[in-house]
């Protein structure tokens, strides 16, 4: 019966090697990329240590810190469809330090825009002076003199 063999049939060609290798080289080249520029940023922003750039998880960790955010934000990026929303929050906060539109942050969801942020925060962008909303002191009135 052909329909007992039917399940042993290959589905379709195997691989191009040289394609899996392309997308290996492109993915190391991304990360390499990514990390540094991250450092980078995070140097700028006097934000962790550098090594965290380099270290997976520990550089999501970094970056919430960059975005001025508390340490459980990372657990946060762990619940379903929670994490799409606060990974937006995070790239706008990063954006808004870096003194650009916080509205910006929502391209940088897409992947290739995100990497272009990257280079800009680390090589273009200064973080943002804060300014104080502190009302400025009162004016000394020099004592009457009689």
């Amino acid at each position: 019966n052909m329909n007992e063999y039917a399940y042993a049939q290959p589905v379709g060609e195997p691989a191009n090697p040289a394609v899996i290798f392309m997308f290996v080289v492109l993915a190391i080249a991304a990360y390499i990329y990514s990390a540094y520029t991250l450092m980078l940023s995070a140097r700028k922003l006097g934000v962790g240590k550098d090594w965290m750039a380099w270290v997976p998880i520990v550089n999501i960790y970094l970056m919430i810190k960059m975005a001025g955010k508390p340490w459980w934000w990372l657990l946060l990026l762990c619940i379903p469809f929670v994490n799409f929303i606060v990974i937006i929050m995070l790239w706008m906060n990063l954006v808004k330090r870096f003194g650009q539109n916080e509205w910006l942050g929502i391209l940088a969801i897409f992947s290739p825009i995100g990497l272009i942020f990257l280079g800009l925060m680390a090589w273009k962008w200064q973080p943002a002076t804060i300014t104080a909303s502190v009302s400025p002191a009162p004016a000394q009135i020099p004592p009457a003199t009689m």
